[in-house]
C-alpha cells in the first residue's frame, strides 16, 4: 500500500490551505524496496539563477564591446552576493554597507576570498518586467557602476539576485584575485 508523503496546496492562503473551495490534493508514492544511491541529479536552474547567468553574460558583452576579456563566474562570489542580496531584501535596506557597517571587503574577509582588487554593483528595482536587462543599463549608464564592469584588471565575478515579491536585489562582486 503506498505512503502518504504529503499535502500539497495549490493557492495557498493565509490561515490555511483551504481557500474559495479549492481542495488539498493528496499525494501518495510508494517508497522504494530498497534504497538506491543515485548520482546527484543536475539542477534545473531557477528563474533566478537563469537571471545571474543572463545578467553575467550582459555583462561580458559589454566588456567585449570594449576590447575587455570576459569575467569568469566564482562560486565563491555568486554565494556571497546572493546572500547580500538576500540580506538586503530579508532586512530592507539598500547599501553597500550591511546594518552593522560591514562592506564587500569585510564581506570578502570573512570568506577567505584574497583579492588584489574587489568591487560591487548593486541594484535594486520594484515592479520591472525586465529587471535584468534594467540593473545592466543602469549600471552602464552610472559612472562608477560602468567602472567597476569595464575595469580591464578584474578577471572574476560573481552575482546574485534576490526576489521578494516584486522587488529585486541585485549584488555584482568583481575580483582580481591575489
Amino acid at each position: 500500500m503506498p505512503a502518504l508523503l504529503g499535502l500539497l496546496c495549490i493557492g495557498l492562503a493565509p490561515g490555511g490551505c483551504q481557500r474559495d473551495g479549492a481542495r488539498p490534493i493528496t499525494i501518495k508514492i510508494a517508497p522504494p524496496a530498497l534504497p538506491e544511491i543515485q548520482p546527484p541529479a543536475r539542477a534545473t536552474p531557477t528563474p533566478i539563477t537563469a537571471q545571474e547567468a543572463e545578467t553575467v553574460r550582459l555583462i561580458n558583452l559589454e566588456r567585449q564591446k570594449h576590447g575587455l576579456g570576459a569575467l569568469a563566474v566564482n562560486p565563491t562570489l555568486t554565494r556571497i552576493a546572493r546572500e547580500y542580496s538576500a540580506l538586503m531584501g530579508r532586512e530592507n535596506f539598500f547599501s553597500h554597507y550591511d546594518k552593522n557597517g560591514h562592506d564587500i571587503g569585510d564581506r570578502a574577509k570573512a570568506n577567505d576570498v584574497r583579492y588584489r582588487m574587489l568591487g560591487e554593483n548593486l541594484f535594486k528595482s520594484i515592479n520591472a518586467p525586465a529587471p535584468v536587462t534594467l540593473a545592466v543599463e543602469g549600471w552602464m549608464k552610472s559612472e562608477g557602476h560602468r567602472a567597476n564592469i569595464l575595469t580591464p584588471q578584474y578577471t572574476q565575478t560573481g552575482v546574485g539576485i534576490w526576489r521578494s515579491g516584486a522587488t529585486y536585489y541585485f549584488t555584482q562582486i568583481f575580483l582580481l584575485p591575489r
